[in-house]
């Protein structure tokens, strides 16, 4: 069995100081970059955990193995893009506007009911000038 003080192997003190503390096994020891490795959480504060399972890919990345009866995390950016359908309309308005600050841009096009962030307007403004060479807009006015 797993605990604190076994994971810690005999550092009482380091254990103590801790506010959360997790411990992994490896699944099948003789196979370690295909073993599935299981996580316990050891030491808990402020939130409860359940043990569970992951595996990491080709890509070095943690996989959780999936248990019946419990949900998998889902990615970080899991939500669709231009949900409105806007997107065209707002990068034209970028587009024709290259000398606006990109928080300027954000507040107009709130005004036109596209709501964007100031990130979003960055991030495609970084897009388009890559894709045009350095220029904002493909004419010479930038």
């Amino acid at each position: 069995m797993m605990t604190l003080e076994n994971a810690m192997r005999g550092s009482g003190d380091m254990g103590a100081f801790l506010a959360c503390c997790w411990g992994t096994r490896l699944q099948d020891p003789t196979d370690p970059y295909k073993s599935a490795s299981f996580l316990s959480n050891l030491k808990q504060r402020d939130f409860e955990s359940e043990d569970f399972e992951v595996t990491c890919g080709p890509d070095c990345r943690m996989h959780f193995m999936d248990k019946p009866g419990t949900t998998v995390m889902q990615p970080r950016h899991r939500f669709k893009s231009n949900k409105d359908g806007r997107d065209a309309e707002a990068l034209d308005f970028l587009k024709a506007n290259p000398k606006m600050s990109a928080r300027d841009i954000e507040y107009a096009l709130k005004e036109r009911g596209i709501k964007r962030g100031k990130s979003w307007v960055s991030n495609q403004r970084y897009e388009l000038m890559q894709e045009n060479g350095g220029k904002l807009s493909t004419d010479n006015k930038v």
